[in-house]
């Protein structure tokens, strides 16, 4: 009792609520898959990689549309990545990503960097790591990004 009572002042002070989603579905060819969210540093240092290496790839755009609001490429370096710097952003990023099977939960990438599901296409590997990053940084995209730069979501 007591605690619904706190819990009513604290929404008559500060409006309802809202919990942080850390995880969401996606379904690709029948399959189902778990995002999570990243830890804070790795997400600071995939955030840090997309601004400075992979938007030019053609990334950037995919994810602009993923999430819904467009992306600065003003700022972005000309520098690219080596195959396996590539290979281990991509690891990086799906190291999140999780199959829902009827055992539980398998991921995408093991910590040693070894696939842990079967039979994936290339195809659907992009589409999770769009769906990841969109997952992730879509809130700093939208809302935080124009904070930031001083400009509303809506001329970004």
């Amino acid at each position: 009792m007591e605690n619904s009572i706190e819990n009513s002042k604290a929404k008559e002070l500060f409006g309802e609520i809202k919990k942080r989603k850390v995880e969401d579905t996606i379904i690709i060819e029948g399959r189902t898959f778990k995002l999570h969210k990243f830890d804070p540093l790795l997400g600071n240092y995939i955030l840090l990689q997309l601004f400075t290496v992979a938007l030019p790839f053609g990334i950037g755009d995919m994810l602009s549309s993923a999430v819904g609001s467009e992306i600065p490429k003003n700022n972005v370096s000309s520098k690219q990545l080596s195959k396996a710097e590539f290979i281990e952003l991509q690891k990086d990023i799906l190291g999140s990503v999780f199959e829902s099977l009827p055992a539980g939960e398998t991921p995408v990438i093991r910590p040693n960097g070894t696939y842990g599901i079967s039979e994936i296409k290339g195809s659907s590997i992009i589409q999770l790591i769009v769906a990841e990053l969109a997952f992730n940084y879509t809130d700093f995209f939208a809302e935080g990004l124009s904070s930031f730069l001083g400009t509303s979501s809506q001329n970004l």
